[in-house]
């Protein structure tokens, strides 16, 4: 018993040691990815920032942001992969309910910031209230470790 205790307070070590405390600035959510695509590029280009999907594409049929089925990624092929480290100066579509555990699987949020620092996303999120009033913040636990 005491083996099995150790080796599932070593599990939690690992896991809280693979995460990082963060903060996502967002700009809007959705359902409707056109609608997000759509006031992504205008936030683009007022914020200055370049729009980073990671190769990603919307994929109608199954109503999912995904690597496209030709690219190399066999793992993540098909399949959403969610942006996680830190960047400031990139915006993109992710689903929601990556950074806050509540929202329904299918939400689409704009993300303009994930940082650790608590000052920037403050700064961030007034500026982009101007832009955007439904912006929000979320403070978060982003896994940062391995995802293949």
């Amino acid at each position: 018993m005491k083996s099995i205790t150790l080796l599932l307070l070593f599990i939690s070590a690992l896991t809280t040691a693979q995460t990082v405390k963060s903060y996502v600035v967002i700009a809007d959510t959705s359902s409707n990815y056109f609608e997000l695509e759509e006031k992504m590029e205008v936030l683009s280009k007022t914020l200055k920032q370049k729009i980073d999907l990671r190769e990603r594409i919307y994929n109608k049929e199954e109503n999912l942001i995904c690597l496209p089925l030709d690219n190399d990624d066999v793992l993540y092929v098909g399949s959403y992969y969610p942006r996680r480290f830190e960047s400031n100066n990139t915006i993109s579509i992710e689903y929601l309910n990556y950074y806050d555990n509540i929202s329904t699987e299918k939400l689409m949020a704009i993300v303009t910031l994930i940082t650790d620092d608590k000052k920037e996303a403050k700064e961030k999120l007034i500026e982009l209230k101007k832009l955007s009033k439904p912006a929000f913040l979320i403070k978060t636990e982003i896994y940062i470790g391995c995802m293949h």
